[in-house]
Parts: structure tokens; sequence; C-alpha cells
């Protein structure tokens, strides 16, 4: 367990120091990045895992009212989506990706 957390905070720590790249129409496009410096904090960090493999979800909320979700495998993040401002999207595309990985046999907290 202190090695999920500790990968967790690593994790997040790392984000803070990742630039993204800009999007003009983020929410339109599923695997857009969004600028770094606009994300403020994070909510709803999911963690997932099946045997070793261990997968997080989390929302990144932005300083104008957007977000984006963020998805790390094997400790690299990606952004697979963003909103502008609508961040019932984030939540959807957040629950979604859970659910899939709950399909494929992963358990999800």
């Amino acid at each position: 367990m202190k090695f999920l957390v500790s990968a967790l905070a690593l994790t997040l720590l790392a984000a803070c120091a990742t630039p993204k790249a800009t999007t003009p129409d983020a929410h339109s496009q599923p695997g857009a990045t969004a600028p770094a410096s606009s994300a403020v904090k994070t909510a709803g960090v999911m963690t997932c895992t099946k045997a070793k493999d261990v997968r997080t979800i989390f929302r990144r909320e932005g300083k104008a009212g957007g977000c984006e979700v963020v998805y790390t495998v094997n400790g690299k993040e990606k952004v697979i989506a963003t909103a502008q401002h609508d961040k019932s999207y984030c939540d959807k595309v957040a629950e979604k990706t859970k659910a899939n990985l709950t399909n494929d046999h992963y358990t999800c907290e």
C-alpha cells in the first residue's frame, strides 16, 4: 500500500513539472492536451490494479473553469480528455475509463 501511495505522489509531482501542448478546442478532441500551467488542483483520483499493473485516472481542474482527465500507465501520464467549461464531460470520461478497466478485470478504488 505504501508503494501505491508513493507511486501516486511521484506521478502527481511529475505532472506538475510536465509541460503540455495546447489545443484550440480540446472538448471535441478526446486525446488532446492542455497547458499544465492552467491546472490548479486534482479531484477524484482513482487507482485501478490488476496483478502488478497499476493505473490511475484523475481530473485536474483549470483556472478558467475547465478540466482535464489524466490517465497514468507505467508511470507515464497522458491527458485523455479536456473541457474548457463543462466539468461534467471530464467526469463522464473518467467514469467511462474506469468502466473499461473494470470490464478488463481491474479493481478500481
